[in-house]
Formats: C-alpha cells, sequence, structure tokens
C-alpha cells in the first residue's frame, strides 16, 4: 500500500455565507432534537450561550437543522463539540456531524461529514470540520437535514458556533496545478555545442536521457519477485522508480503469524537489494490499529502482557530495518480502531507506541498514515488536523502524515475540497 505524504496548511477557502440559521446558538431558533432534550447553557465556545443535548435515546439524537443546499456543489462544515460527562468503563467518545437528504422520488443520501473517535471530558472544547460535495441527482431535494451526534446515549453534550457554507469551486484547477508543476517542477537547461566547421549543424542531432527523478515517486514491489524473481521486473522497478513499499511483507500479522517465530529473511532481502540500487523505501508498518490487522495470537492479550509484546514487536522490527528504512508508519489508521489503548485501558498508548518507534530509529522519518481524509467525503479530515497537532504538541517525533489514495469507482476527488482541506 502506498501512501503519499501531503502537508496540511492553512489556505483560503473561498468561502461565501452561511447557510445555517442563528449559527452561533445563541437561541434554540432554527435548531431541533428529536427524541432529546435540547436547551440554552451559559457553558459556551463563543458569545453567551450553546445549545446542551441531554436525555438522548440513542447515539443517534442531537441538535439538528434543515438547511438549504445545492446539488454539486461543495460545502465546508464545522461545530465545536464538549462533553459533559465521560462514561465509565469507556476510554473516550464519537462525535459525528451528517447530512441526511431525502428526495422527491423518496430516495436518500447520507453524507457523514466529520467524525472524531477519541473524544474525553478533559480535552474541553473540540472542533469538528469537514467537507462534502453533494453529488447530483435526477430527483429534486425534499429537504436536507444537518445534525451533530455520536456519543453513547447516557452522555449529555453542548454544541456551539456551527457553520454550514459553501465552497467557490476551483474550475482552473487542471490549468493552475500545470502552471505550478512549471513553476516547482521543471527548470531551465542551456546546453552549449560545438563542432568542427565542416560539420554541418542542421544535420547535428543531440538527444538527452534522464537517468535520475529528484521528485519522489514510488511502487508497492513483491519481495520475492523483487529479490530473485522475474529480471523483466526487477529492471522495470529500477528503471522506473526511486521509492517503494513492500507491499505486506512488514505488516505484524503477517510476519509473525506464531508467537516469537517472525520472518526476516525475504523483506531483509529486498530492503537490501533496493538499497543497492538507490531506491529509498517506506516501512508499512510496525502495528496496525484496527483489531482485524492484528496478529491472532496477540488478540486475547491485555495490559502488561500486551504492552510487553508491543515492546519486543517495535524493538526487534525497527532495530533491523533502520539502516534499511527511511520512513516507517508507526501505528496505520489509529484514527478508525484503537485495539492497543482498549486493551492497555491507557488512551495515550498511541503516544507511547509512536514515541517508542522513534527512540529505537531517530533518523527514521515517523509517520502517521490514515484514509477518509482526502476525498468527496472526508469525515476524518480534521480529526486527523487534530490527531497531528496533538502528536506534535507531545514531541514523540512525528515527521509526517499520509493519505490513503484509495479512489473507488472511477470517480475523481472534488479538486476545490483537496484545494482547502487545512
Amino acid at each position: 500500500m502506498w501512501s503519499l505524504v501531503v502537508f496540511l496548511g492553512l489556505v483560503s477557502r473561498g468561502l461565501t455565507q452561511e447557510v445555517l440559521e442563528n449559527a452561533d446558538m445563541e437561541s434554540m431558533t432554527g435548531w431541533f432534537c428529536r427524541r432529546a432534550s435540547c436547551s440554552l447553557t451559559d457553558t459556551k465556545h463563543g458569545g453567551n450561550h450553546a445549545i446542551l443535548a441531554s436525555q438522548r435515546t440513542s447515539l443517534k439524537r442531537g441538535p439538528a437543522q434543515r438547511i438549504t443546499v445545492e446539488l454539486g456543489k461543495a460545502y465546508t462544515i464545522s461545530a465545536w463539540v464538549k462533553l459533559v460527562n465521560d462514561q465509565p468503563g469507556k476510554l473516550s467518545q464519537s462525535f459525528r456531524m451528517s447530512v441526511l437528504q431525502k428526495f422527491e422520488d423518496k430516495s436518500r443520501k447520507r453524507y457523514h461529514v466529520a467524525s472524531n473517535k477519541r473524544i474525553t471530558v478533559a480535552d474541553g472544547w473540540v472542533q469538528l470540520k469537514g467537507f462534502v460535495l453533494f453529488a447530483e441527482r435526477s430527483a429534486a431535494i425534499k429537504t436536507t437535514e444537518f445534525y451533530i451526534n455520536g456519543p453513547s446515549e447516557s452522555v449529555d453534550f453542548i454544541t456551539d458556533d456551527a457553520s454550514v457554507q459553501p465552497l467557490a469551486e476551483w474550475t482552473n484547477w487542471l490549468q493552475d496545478s500545470n502552471d505550478n508543476i512549471n513553476q516547482l517542477r521543471k527548470s531551465s537547461i542551456n546546453i552549449q555545442v560545438s563542432a568542427a566547421g565542416n560539420v554541418d549543424k542542421s544535420a547535428v542531432e543531440i538527444s538527452i536521457k534522464q537517468l535520475k527523478k529528484s521528485f519522489p515517486f514510488g511502487t508497492a514491489i513483491g519481495c520475492d519477485m523483487y529479490h530473485h524473481g522475474d529480471v523483466n521486473y526487477q529492471n522495470f522497478i529500477n528503471d522506473h522508480f526511486n521509492w517503494a513499499v513492500t507491499e505486506n511483507a512488514l505488516k505484524w500479522n503477517l510476519m509473525e503469524k506464531v508467537q516469537g517465530q517472525p520472518r526476516y529473511d525475504r523483506v531483509i532481502n529486498a530492503l537490501e537489494k533496493l538499497k543497492q540500487n538507490g531506491i529509498k523505501t517506506r516501512g508499512h508498518n510496525i502495528l496496525w490499529a484496527t483489531g482485524g490487522h492484528v496478529p491472532s495470537w496477540v488478540l486475547p492479550l491485555w495490559g502488561d502482557e500486551l504492552r510487553a509484546v508491543v515492546d519486543t514487536r517495535i524493538t526487534n522490527v525497527v532495530t533491523k530495518t533502520k539502516e534499511l528504512l527511511d520512513h516507517w508508519d508507526v501505528n496505520n489508521e489509529n484514527l478508525h480502531g484503537a485495539f492497543y489503548e482498549d486493551h492497555t485501558n491507557d488512551i495515550n498508548y498511541d503516544l507511547e507506541i509512536f514515541k517508542k518507534a522513534h527512540d529505537t530509529a531517530p533518523d527514521v522519518k515517523m509517520f502517521l498514515n490514515d484514509y477518509a481524509v482526502v476525498r468527496d467525503s472526508g469525515d476524518m479530515t480534521g480529526a486527523y488536523l487534530t490527531q497531528a497537532l496533538r502528536y506534535k504538541k507531545e514531541g514523540v517525533g512525528l515527521y509526517g502524515m499520509g493519505a490513503q489514495s484509495h479512489f473507488n469507482g472511477g470517480s475523481m476527488p472534488s479538486p476545490t475540497i483537496i484545494k482547502v482541506c487545512y
């Protein structure tokens, strides 16, 4: 799995007008709650008031508002949320902002715009933020409803300073991108050729062959194929790429199917050969945060027993590869999974894991890596930024962020949304 590295920075968002009524939540005007109690509270993020959601009958209940939007248009959506109480026996709570559209032909479409699965009372006010492109439909819109929910029904929460705003469409994205390529990725070359006086210069042909690329360009490789397989395959990799990732060979659940019997030979052989051919390599991955990708013998472990095997995994695989790898995805997809935190009952264990990996190989660049952060409904974009800022604040050795780019169905993501993604 190849991960595209992206850097998230503030840019102009091209916003126009607010769609929500009473977006600052200074009153209940425009807002309602189904099967829950919503009321004003003086505990606020801004202004004088916010909306408290309590007596909720399910995790799907919270403040909602009917809005008017246009199909085929992109919007940025945000809100500030704050938990009133934690839930005993649960490390954290999830929040989600969603939009439900109903159409005249009785069909419906739900967009999950922003999510964050790791919020506690101690976090105070947390901003949920995401982007959505409302897909074109043949049927007309009947209603569009924006709502905020997610925590367990036994948990009360406060919402303030919400916003739904259209984004100015980036219609000239292709030309702007090509202009940037010309400016940032190309340069002029002046070549002077001297020839003897009796040489017909019009008959001289000059050819230039590029031998190396300065811009990183990589692919996933099969370790066995690259080490001792088809020579044509090996030559193709060496001729066309300067970065690689070793498909599945470094993933813990495939590398160490039996405890204490990790298989290093096939991946080490491939890594050494890649390095000999001047190809840099990304390690994917030390751990994987979702339970379905944890070794079967690790799944039943808890507490200190789990910490011990995780420590051994990090120490061994990072030490054995630190002279061969340039990057590591440390705990893959830990926006979406929290196996290690849940099984140690420690919400900060992800920071400990990351710091352990960095301290073991300080010269190898350590990355977060996740999905649903760059797409038409990137509901984890804001949560990803929040996570990265937390890692930077704690000083655990975060170097960069990977965005998994699995664009399915042949549809291209919205250039407008990508441009304004923080």
